[in-house]
């Protein structure tokens, strides 16, 4: 019975435990500081995204990156850290899914509102003289 439900809590909860296991250290403990730092930023990935390619993204990141003292004190760098959030964000909206044909009628609809504005702008310049 207790490997019934030491198996169905692996099952049932793998995203919720990979969740904590990809963004703490791994093999308890094991790796260093900046390679915990890239699984940390790599939290913001979906799940199933981060099962897939979290130890090809992870080595490749700490590929170029070999001195001990940045391994041990070093920090993911900004355009590491924002190409991965864009990553994210392209992952989660992807032109597949509802959640992101959602987002771009949205975004549509903000720059169709813009022309709108602007056509108003030059409308009323126009008309009553003045800059647009």
């Amino acid at each position: 019975m207790s490997g019934d439900s030491a198996g169905a809590g692996t099952a049932g909860g793998d995203a919720v435990d990979g969740d904590l296991v990809d963004g703490g250290a791994v093999d308890g403990g094991a790796g260093s500081n900046l390679e915990r730092r890239y699984r940390a930023l790599l939290g913001v990935l979906p799940a199933w995204y981060r099962r897939e390619r979290e130890e090809e993204m992870v080595g490749i990141f700490l590929a170029g990156r070999g001195d001990d003292l940045d391994l041990e004190h070093g920090w993911p760098g900004w355009g590491e850290a924002w190409a991965t959030w864009a990553l994210a964000v392209r992952v989660r909206f992807a032109a597949d899914r509802r959640a992101g044909d959602v987002m771009r009628l949205i975004a549509l609809a903000g720059l169709l509102g813009h022309v709108v504005v602007v056509a108003q702008g030059w409308t009323a310049a126009a008309r009553w003289g003045g800059e647009a």
